[in-house]
């Protein structure tokens, strides 16, 4: 080190390392706090682990039943629907 007192070299480095930190800390807050909007809150837990819903099918109806039977059955609903049902 040659002519530099090793004590105040020291001291130096005790005093630049805060001040140089401070230093960053400072510019980080300053660029990182530009933005007025607040930040979002973080999402419900349930929101996180619930599955998507899968879409639903649609809504089977009894006409969309008749509609496949055969003829035969479709002719005896329409009986009993007049109140023609054999006993």
């Amino acid at each position: 080190m040659g002519d530099i007192n090793p004590e105040a070299y020291n001291f130096r480095q005790v005093l630049i390392a805060p001040l140089t930190a401070a230093v960053i800390a400072s510019a980080i807050e300053l660029f990182s706090g530009c933005s007025s909007a607040s930040q979002p809150p973080p999402p419900n837990y349930a929101e996180v682990v619930a599955p998507e819903p899968t879409p639903t099918a649609p809504r089977i109806t009894g006409a969309m039943i008749l509609a496949r039977q055969p003829k035969e059955v479709q002719d005896a609903i329409q009986h009993y629907r007049e109140g023609a049902w054999p006993t």
